[in-house]
């Protein structure tokens, strides 16, 4: 309560009254986490004081995000056995729906717009908008498929034309299969090389990735003239909405193009949040690593870490929530 007042007289003269506000609920709100899951708890507290301290356009919205991300993690780490099964037949019902639209949507029918069938421009997209989008999210919710739906599920892969999507899926199988490793990791290797054939454009697609992280690091490591502002930089990033305020200097001069995101979760991580937030991430990791590695979510988990190397799967919002719930499903312990 002492240190409340300087840090509340500060925040009112850089944020204003009505922010301050906010940002002291969200502040309590990711302490509270805490409780359930320290580590995840504390990621969202320093989500939420790294906006604090450097208050960014586009930020607010970020450091919201994080602390409700976070609270989605910890309910679902809190589901009632009872209601586990059904969660993740959800999952995969959910997952096996966008297959199905992409089907209709290959052969020129749009079942939600039926009055744009005839045009050339559809692709499979399922209802998310873009073939990327859709091939995560039936990758993360089609490995928990049962062995009669996985055909369906990679069905749904090819069609999404996403390497990222089929590399995600080929691992998420060879550790849920790994006890039968000596078929799996043949099917594994030739059903990613069809989805790779299938997108001709997937290596100008990996250089373009390239080029946006080797900008990040150079914007990353930017030498200011100065050995503690060049350490704030290294080990507490540019902040919550740092990569949309940093990005249109070193996108025009190294890339010509301005992103909304990484398109890596982890670049961004490090990017906007420094060493501390990807150690605080790690740290979460490692506590929950018995819990990790005998969940039957585990599948779904690893596929969602490949998804985010090449992909933002927090933050467009169908895929947000099944990967939120998703991490907490896969630190979820038994008898809760």
């Amino acid at each position: 309560m002492v240190l409340m007042v300087p840090l509340s007289y500060l925040g009112l003269q850089r944020l204003g009254g009505v922010l301050l506000f906010l940002t002291l609920g969200f502040f309590l709100l990711a302490v509270s986490l805490t409780h359930y899951d320290p580590w995840a708890g504390a990621f969202a507290t320093y989500a939420v004081l790294r906006w604090w301290a450097q208050p960014l356009p586009y930020g607010i919205e970020e450091m919201i995000g994080v602390v409700f991300g976070v609270s989605v993690i910890v309910a679902a780490q809190h589901t009632p056995a009872r209601f586990a099964p059904a969660l993740k037949g959800v999952a995969v019902v959910a997952a096996l729906i966008q297959v199905q639209m992409m089907v209709w949507q290959h052969f020129r029918y749009e079942p939600l717009w039926m009055w744009l069938d005839k045009h050339e421009w559809i692709r499979a997209h399922g209802t998310l908008g873009n073939p990327m989008y859709a091939g995560a999210f039936i990758a993360i919710g089609g490995a928990l498929a049962p062995v009669w739906a996985l055909p369906f599920v990679f069905l749904g892969v090819l069609l999404s034309k996403s390497a990222t999507a089929g590399l995600a899926f080929a691992l998420a199988l060879c550790v849920r299969y790994r006890r039968h490793w000596r078929y799996v990791v043949p099917l594994a290797i030739a059903g990613l090389a069809w989805v790779m054939f299938a997108r001709t454009w997937v290596t100008w697609t990996w250089v373009h990735r390239a080029a946006i992280w080797t900008a990040a690091f150079y914007e990353w490591t930017y030498w200011p003239g100065a050995l503690w502002k060049w350490l704030v930089n290294i080990l507490f990033g540019a902040g919550p909405g740092g990569w949309i305020r940093g990005w249109p200097r070193v996108g025009q001069e190294k890339h010509y193009e301005i992103f909304a995101q990484a398109h890596s979760e982890y670049v961004q991580m490090i990017f906007e949040g420094g060493l501390v937030a990807f150690a605080i991430f790690l740290g979460w990791l490692w506590y929950h690593r018995h819990t990790i590695m005998r969940s039957e979510w585990l599948p779904s988990a690893l596929a969602l870490a490949v998804i985010a190397v090449g992909f933002f799967p927090f933050q467009i919002a169908g895929t947000a929530v099944l990967s939120l719930t998703a991490l907490g499903m896969v630190t979820r312990r038994e008898g809760t």
